[in-house]
């Protein structure tokens, strides 16, 4: 199953000290936001709160918030890919990862 935790566990792993959120002077790797969202996940299960449990009653916020870091990204020009099927979604993550590496290539020349 495709999901956050997988792709960040996945590039922890593969690349723990790049960076995988940078807001202003702030960086973290991808390693240390792994460690926090282990950290959040353990703290839910020893509190009783098993996977699933609360998504449902949750999900109103969950779509606003939602909303809103789509709404930021697309003002800022990050590129926002919507997640209706997994192959349509890694499809456009190679397109954008093509296009910035000819973008790249044709600076670089």
């Amino acid at each position: 199953m495709l999901n956050l935790s997988v792709f960040l566990e996945a590039s922890a792993g593969s690349h723990p000290d790049r960076d995988a959120v940078v807001l202003g002077d702030l960086r973290l790797t991808y390693a240390q936001v792994n460690g926090f969202a282990n950290q959040v996940a353990n703290l839910l299960v020893s509190r009783g709160i098993r996977p699933g449990d609360k998504y449902v009653a949750g999900l109103t916020e969950i779509r606003m918030i939602q909303d809103y870091i789509v709404e930021r990204a697309r003002r800022n020009d990050v590129p926002v890919i919507e997640n209706e099927s997994v192959s349509e979604a890694i499809g456009a993550v190679l397109e954008l990862v093509l296009d910035r590496a000819e973008r790249h290539a044709r600076v670089a020349s």
